[in-house]
């Protein structure tokens, strides 16, 4: 009897060790996130692939989607490095075998290649595959983790200038003053505080803008004096419905700093500025009790802002256009109807 229940106590826990070693097996899970937005004339983009799995695991091969709109890729992939890249005839998709291996908490990031970005600014998905074999898809594959997956990039819509003087402007994009979707950037003739530019002083200038696609302006400005500029934005909306009162059914707003966990920008209704100049003295104290700013001083104003009537859309609902002008200082704001 003793020797019975010795071989099925054995068998019991041979069939746990099994069935524990099929749910570690099974719980193999991955993320990536890919470069948010990048310009028309980008050679490359990049991807981070990160293995959040609960147990010992190790990522040695990837697969690529390149990002599509309406099922249409918006680039051709040529190829990824680190490790060795098979990429498909239409350089639509890519397999990566023989990557550093991306171990338990680690990642790694990825260049991608990439030419015959199409036109324009379009928003694609990319789609990624992460596996175990050292040749994709030999070994287990990884599950995507969806609640930290980053996907989505724009694609064509980033536009720089390398060095604009105190007092020059940059145009993001090819819209005219009249269209939706323009948007100029005007640096001051002096620093945010009146005191006087430096000689030489110039600044880079990096503009996200999808207003055609979410009405909504990204600025960043690069250089030594970039968190002491103040500058103007003029941009242009969509057509956007209106209410009841014949105002906006979304209001512009403004933003300056980021959600830590999210990347999101911060956003407030844009408050009037004090003043029309380029200054940090015309941004206005935030007075709204519930806004994450209350009771500093903004770094983003509205100090121009008119509308123009375009029509009904097809169901017969009043359209509205709007023109507005941001006074902003420091090096990374955000502006859009939302």
């Amino acid at each position: 009897m003793n020797g019975m229940r010795k071989v099925l106590c054995f068998l019991m826990a041979l069939m746990l060790a099994t069935f524990a070693g099929s749910s570690i097996a099974a719980t193999k899970t991955f993320y990536a996130q890919f470069q948010p937005f990048f310009a028309s004339d980008a050679t490359s983009y990049t991807a981070t692939f990160y293995n959040n799995s609960p147990g010992p695991s190790t990522i040695n091969s990837i697969k690529i989607l390149a990002p599509t709109s309406g099922g249409v890729p918006l680039l051709r992939i040529t190829n990824v490095s680190p490790g060795t890249a098979v990429v498909s005839a239409d350089g639509s998709s890519a397999i990566i075998n023989g990557i550093p291996g991306i171990k338990r908490g680690a990642n790694q990031v990825f260049t991608i290649s990439v030419s015959n970005i199409a036109p324009g600014c379009n928003v694609g998905t990319s789609t990624a595959f992460a596996n175990a074999g050292n040749a994709y898809p030999q070994g287990d594959e990884f599950q995507p983790d969806p609640t930290r997956m980053k996907l989505t990039s724009a694609v064509g819509c980033e536009f720089t200038a390398a060095s604009v003087p105190c007092g020059g402007f940059f145009e993001a994009g090819s819209a005219v003053s009249s269209d939706p979707g323009y948007v100029k950037v005007t640096i001051g003739d002096t620093l945010k505080d009146g005191t006087a530019c430096p000689a030489g002083t110039s600044f880079g200038v990096d503009v996200v803008n999808t207003i055609l696609i979410d009405d909504k302006v990204f600025v960043n400005l690069t250089g030594p004096q970039a968190q002491n500029a103040a500058f103007s934005v003029d941009l242009n909306s969509l057509p956007l419905p209106v209410d009841a009162n014949g105002w906006a059914s979304r209001r512009l707003r403004v933003a300056w700093q980021v959600n830590a966990s999210t990347g999101s920008p911060i956003y407030i209704d844009g408050p009037s500025c004090v003043c029309p100049s380029l200054l940090l003295a015309c941004e206005p104290i935030d007075t709204v009790s519930t806004d994450p700013y209350f009771g500093q001083q903004v770094h983003a104003c509205v100090s121009e802002y008119s509308s123009m009537t375009v029509g009904p859309d097809s169901f017969g609902n009043a359209l509205v256009r709007y023109f507005a002008k941001v006074i902003a200082v420091g090096n990374d704001p955000a502006f859009g109807w939302d």
